[in-house]
């Protein structure tokens, strides 16, 4: 839901879009400007998961790492962008812990034993791990396919039989755009559980003349995911 997910109203207006476009709910991370008043105005049964926030730090980390003198603990320049420093990310990231823990999936990448892990190359682990992890699993359309960023092989070569073996253990499924059709097909047939559809509005196609109604064609770009989504989900 960027850029209207920043702010400290930007959960409210986030919330509003998404509502508006035919959504029941958000994923959430701790994104910058957002404070205690952002989550005060949030109901708790609009956010269907949050999980942490993928790199923080200063911008001249930042910059350090876009001249390739530091290495991947620091944020690129959208991490920066998105969190800002790593203090005010924690802190936001407790309060989101302290609003929606109860409520609402957290979602973790490694395995640690709280909250349902998102099954990517980084980790490297067997399908037997993923199958039996305690907490449920995050299937995300591109991570389950993609090779590992240091070289790890993909989480499968075959994702209709890594489904057919960790499909029970599925507890939500994150949709990147492009989407594969016969796969968002099976994972229909095979799971129920919330489905959360990762993409923003092709911001060139948005932020155009006339300026006042970027929004209501932001809404309208999603509205047409979501009937496609619903195709398969509903």
């Amino acid at each position: 839901m960027l850029p209207w997910s920043l702010g400290r109203n930007g959960l409210a207006r986030a919330t509003i879009m998404a509502h508006n476009a035919g959504f029941s709910g958000l994923q959430i991370l701790p994104l910058r400007g957002w404070d205690p008043l952002t989550f005060t105005e949030a109901s708790p049964d609009q956010i269907i998961s949050f999980e942490l926030a993928w790199n923080c730090g200063s911008l001249c980390k930042a910059i350090l790492r876009h001249l390739h003198l530091a290495g991947e603990e620091n944020p690129l320049f959208h991490d920066w962008l998105l969190f800002g420093k790593c203090a005010a990310t924690e802190r936001r990231a407790e309060m989101m812990f302290r609003y929606f823990q109860r409520t609402s999936m957290f979602i973790t990448h490694d395995v640690i034993h709280v909250g349902v892990m998102e099954m990517h190359p980084e980790l490297d682990l067997e399908t037997g791990v993923y199958a039996n992890y305690p907490h449920g699993l995050v299937w995300d359309t591109k991570h389950v396919i993609r090779s590992g960023r240091h070289g790890q092989p993909p989480v499968t070569e075959d994702w209709v039989r890594l489904l057919d073996e960790v499909g029970h253990n599925i507890r939500l499924i994150h949709v990147k755009y492009p989407v594969n059709p016969k796969m968002l097909k099976a994972l229909a047939e095979k799971t129920n559980c919330p489905v959360i559809f990762e993409a923003r509005p092709p911001l060139g196609n948005i932020f155009k003349p006339p300026m006042r109604h970027a929004q209501k064609r932001a809404i309208e770009w999603l509205k047409e995911k979501r009937t496609f989504l619903g195709y398969f989900f509903e």
